[in-house]
């Protein structure tokens, strides 16, 4: 499998303090013309696993990772998913890359999606990346240009519909359950956190780029939708701009719905359609969308289209759709 060594970027993975299984990563530059290019890097379990493996088969009855307060169950076994899979710092890791350049409103201009090797150059937790963020060192003009990035995708999206369901998330973790007297840590997470803002836009941005990428190759993906609420955002104008009113209208949004043949409408992110992509050690769906996507981009060394134009598509063997049959038997 040809891979495009992307080992030369300055790669940013951004997660929670504790995380054992790091999927995602993060580069940005910015081109001649001034546009804004992205880089989504995901770790790829494929390189290790098979359909129908054992392993697959395990992961699939598993169906995604377990965090709870006093331990964690992956969805692949521990030593596979940190050392083998996950992404590491410092060290050359295979991933699947979705890069993106944007227009200056924040919509998608270009899009690829390659077999890819990286080099992550930091690991960082999201408050001492909204640290380096508030510094606004010269030296890391990267960080900076990802969450410029981040704030023009959010205005795209909010202008396409979207609404913005940022919350504030209480989380608790047990530093040793066994204990008599275990510590017990209580903290609160803002989604609307500069590094969070950044990181959720970003994977946005990667499920939006894979649903396009299915739908012009036609591939059986676990496409998420979401019916456009009708909700007058200005009955909850009493409330407090910000958790409180995201929370209000986050309880009376409409269920979201999987179409495996197309894309979708996903109302509350105001995206045309969206595939979760970036997280396939923690989530089985998304290592659907990973297998899905490898067999394709295995004909390909690089694929990429640019938004209107035409691309002439050369396939060498057909084979029929049981993929879609496949998908709806995992999920059901």
């Amino acid at each position: 499998l040809n891979r495009k060594d992307l080992t030369h970027l300055k790669v940013y993975a951004i997660d929670v303090d504790e995380a054992d299984e790091l999927d995602d990563a993060l580069s940005a530059m910015r081109l001649q013309d001034g546009r804004i290019k992205v880089y989504i890097h995901v770790a790829d379990p494929t390189k290790y696993i098979e359909p129908g493996s054992l392993s697959d088969k395990d992961a699939m009855k598993r169906g995604t990772s377990v965090f709870l307060p006093t331990a964690t169950y992956p969805m692949f076994p521990e030593k596979l998913a940190m050392e083998g899979m996950s992404l590491r710092q410092g060290e050359v890791c295979n991933a699947v890359t979705v890069s993106v350049v944007l227009h200056s409103d924040g919509s998608i201009a270009e899009y690829s999606v390659d077999n890819s090797i990286i080099k992550p150059t930091y690991m960082l937790t999201y408050e001492s990346a909204t640290e380096l963020l508030h510094l606004n060192l010269e030296e890391e003009a990267e960080l900076k240009i990802l969450s410029e990035a981040a704030a023009l995708r959010l205005q795209w999206r909010l202008q396409q519909g979207a609404i913005d369901t940022a919350t504030l998330e209480t989380r608790i973790k047990v530093a040793n359950p066994e204990d008599p007297e275990p510590i017990i840590n209580l903290y609160v997470e803002d989604q609307a956190d500069p590094a969070m803002r950044l990181v959720s836009e970003m994977m946005i941005l990667c499920g939006e780029a894979i649903a396009t990428y299915g739908s012009f190759n036609n591939l059986a993906l676990p496409y998420r939708g979401q019916p456009q609420s009708n909700i007058d955002v200005s009955a909850f104008a009493h409330l407090p701009e910000g958790p409180v009113r995201s929370s209000a209208i986050v309880k009376i949004m409409r269920a979201a719905a999987i179409d495996f043949r197309k894309p979708v409408r996903h109302g509350v992110l105001g995206l045309p359609g969206y595939v979760q992509f970036t997280s396939p050690i923690r989530r089985y769906m998304d290592l659907l969308a990973h297998y899905q996507v490898g067999l394709q981009a295995a004909a390909w060394v690089s694929v990429g289209a640019q938004i209107g134009d035409e691309v002439e598509v050369k396939v060498e063997e057909a084979h029929p759709r049981d993929d879609i049959i496949y998908l709806k038997e995992v999920v059901r």
